[in-house]
């Protein structure tokens, strides 16, 4: 496999999330929480196919992660990674058993895919299990760290140049918004998920370690905007900063001049307006991600 490394986010939010790294031979889906279809467009609008994948590695098991993972072991050979934990909790709530494609590992370990090392660290979230990864090929070096407010040390990150932080909500939107008071108390849990305060610490640090871009991921479509959180992770953060789009792709990393990316589809996505989204209590209460 020749061309630019590259890692980019296909879709970031409480609908839908999937990453995707590209190293000098690999390529590495990270969740699925889109459609098969739409994973499959995203993936030629970047020059790749579901066939190039070589591994897809799921970080917790909650529907906005994993919802397009049936489809997609269906249509691709490559092996899916996920902890113990976090499939057993998957069959019993899904009722997909996929164990001859599933590898479980453990938390805290290493996962080598051709030339690229996968490192994980659990971190809480009100799932059975759900971890943070740094993938490292050659010279390249990226992490995710999503769906906690309680990241891994920022050591854990060392040599990364761009890490996709989740930045899910601003505490005032969600004081005041229509949440009901349970939910709020659950996105703010240790077991929820980061405000844009947290992020911005958290950034900061990795900027410290020479964190050369952040890209803030899981923005709430209610409780926050790309504004706000930019401004408040930007007060920190002196390093290239920008917003997963919720439902496109954003390229976090590399270069895609050698592939079919559109550079105004690149420009759209990262400036993408997100547009607030009414729920029903009773529709939100059924949502596991927030």
């Amino acid at each position: 496999m020749t061309g630019t490394d590259f890692f980019a986010s296909l879709a970031s939010g409480s609908k839908a999330n999937c990453y995707v790294i590209k190293t000098a031979d690999t390529v590495l889906l990270i969740d699925a929480g889109l459609s098969f279809r739409k994973t499959s467009t995203r993936l030629m609008s970047l020059g790749l196919t579901p066939d190039m994948i070589d591994a897809v590695v799921i970080t917790h098991e909650h529907c906005d992660h994993t919802a397009g993972l049936p489809m997609l072991a269906k249509n691709i050979n490559a092996p899916v990674y996920m902890t113990e934990a976090c499939y057993l909790s998957y069959i019993r709530s899904k009722g997909f058993d996929l164990r001859n494609r599933i590898t479980q590992i453990g938390t805290q370990k290493e996962i080598r895919v051709k030339s690229s090392v996968i490192e994980t660290f659990s971190v809480p979230h009100d799932s059975a299990d759900c971890i943070a990864l740094k993938i490292s090929s050659g010279s390249q070096c990226y992490g995710i760290c999503t769906d906690t407010p309680v990241p891994p040390p920022p050591d854990f990150f060392h040599g990364c140049s761009a890490v996709a932080v989740e930045s899910n909500y601003d505490p005032e939107m969600l004081k005041c918004g229509s949440y009901p008071e349970n939910l709020k108390y659950r996105i703010m849990s240790r077991c929820g998920h980061m405000s844009n305060d947290g992020a911005a610490m958290y950034a900061a640090e990795l900027g410290n370690r020479g964190c050369l871009r952040i890209m803030l991921c899981h923005l709430s479509l209610e409780n926050n905007t790309p504004e706000i959180a930019r401004r408040t992770v930007g007060s920190r953060y002196r390093g290239e900063l920008l917003c997963a789009a919720p439902d496109s792709v954003t390229l976090c990393a590399g270069n895609l001049s050698d592939t079919h990316f559109s550079k105004s589809q690149e420009k759209e996505t990262q400036t993408k307006e997100i547009t607030p989204t009414k729920l029903t209590a009773e529709a939100r209460e059924r949502l596991l991600p927030c």
